[in-house]
């Protein structure tokens, strides 16, 4: 017992150190604002399956771009949709002609793995210009998203620019859950990629040059259905140090909404940690590791103490505890006003017990058989 009382304060404060460090690292980067007007040209890259009842939302606020037309064009890849998708895409654009909008069907693939990869190397393939936008047909984005993409490539030459992601906001329980698990996961990858190791990215809202894509082999690994985007994140983070950058600006934020019910959420999250053991990066593996052992070192610590009692035991479980909550709650306070939870730092303390427990079974949860469901696909 006295080896694991050890651990656990060992654990909770490398892990506390770590956040710190975060919350330092995300502090340091100012917002951006675009300071002129950008040359830059963009390709809009849009995978989609069955988004009949989105698609049009997320079209309609390109069309509403402050960004001049000429200086964009829309890919949208439809991933063998059955719905009305294409008529949508089709009668916007017979009715807006003044965007330049592509349309590309892709049909069903016997044994297929890895379908949002095929459509992005397709829609890359049509694609005219060098700066590519990757995102999703459920997104929303304000006027500026594509101006301050633009501007922010102009001034800092990124290779790759991960873009800030938050979900709507919508007055249930379970969705301030998920609002205050994500903003801080999205708030790890700016400061990660602020300290030089970029751990994670959303396709979502994610850029990046056609070239430095082309430079790395572009995807490349062929076995997962999900991931793909922290794999090239990788590979170009590796090839071009210092090219990964987190596009810190409300003006470029997607809004996407949170999982209705528990089951959505926690197949999305099996698919999150399905490719987890496969990642290349030894960091994000160590970050992992630390976070996932900090967590289940206090649920285990704490089920001890009711088999093998001793003197001091609550006060450790205490004092370990305590050391956890203040560094996870000081990280969300330092990034509440950007992603809006301001108002959302009441349901932090239940957010805490709630994180605690599903972070300790999903890796259990995700290890129960290799496949789950994802845009009405069975993947693996």
């Amino acid at each position: 017992m006295l080896f694991l009382t050890f651990l656990l304060i060992f654990l909770q404060a490398g892990y506390a150190s770590y956040i710190f460090w975060l919350r330092k690292a995300w502090n340091s980067q100012p917002e951006y604002l675009p300071n002129k007007a950008s040359a830059e040209k963009l390709s809009i890259l849009i995978p989609a399956r069955n988004e009949e009842h989105s698609i049009g939302n997320l079209l309609n606020d390109i069309l509403l771009q402050s960004l001049p037309k000429e200086q964009f064009e829309v890919i949208v890849i439809d991933d063998a949709s059955s719905d009305s998708t294409a008529e949508k895409v089709s009668m916007f654009k017979a009715t807006n002609p003044t965007i330049s909008l592509k349309y590309l069907r892709l049909e069903d693939e016997q044994g297929l793995n890895i379908y949002k990869k095929r459509a992005i190397a397709a829609g890359i393939a049509l694609a005219q210009n060098d700066i590519i936008i990757t995102t999703d047909a459920d997104c929303r984005f304000s006027e500026d998203w594509l101006k301050t993409v633009a501007g922010y490539f102009e001034q800092h030459k990124p290779k790759m620019l991960l873009g800030a992601v938050k979900f709507d906001n919508k007055p249930k329980l379970f969705n301030t859950f998920q609002q205050l698990e994500f903003s801080a996961l999205v708030a790890v990858t700016a400061a990660s990629a602020k300290l030089g190791h970029p751990l994670m990215c959303n396709g979502a809202n994610l850029s990046y040059r056609k070239s430095a894509f082309d430079q790395v082999g572009g995807y490349g690994n062929e076995r997962f259905a999900s991931g793909d985007d922290m794999f090239l994140m990788y590979k170009i983070a590796k090839k071009f140090r210092g090219g990964v950058h987190f596009l810190k600006s409300q003006k470029a934020m997607a809004t996407t909404a949170a999982k209705q019910d528990i089951n959505e959420f926690l197949s999305q999250r099996k698919r999150w940690v399905s490719k987890n053991r496969f990642l290349p990066d030894w960091n994000t593996l160590l970050v992992g590791a630390l976070t996932y052992s900090a967590t289940v070192s206090l649920i285990i610590y704490f089920a001890l103490l009711f088999c093998l009692p001793v003197s001091f035991g609550w006060q450790v479980f205490f004092v370990a505890f305590t050391l956890k909550f203040i560094a996870d709650y000081s990280f969300i306070k330092s990034i509440a006003a950007f992603f809006s939870i301001s108002d959302k730092l009441k349901f932090v303390p239940l957010s805490f017990f709630l994180n605690l427990i599903y972070v300790s079974f999903i890796l259990i949860f995700s290890a129960i058989g290799g496949q789950y469901y994802w845009k009405g696909r069975k993947v693996k």
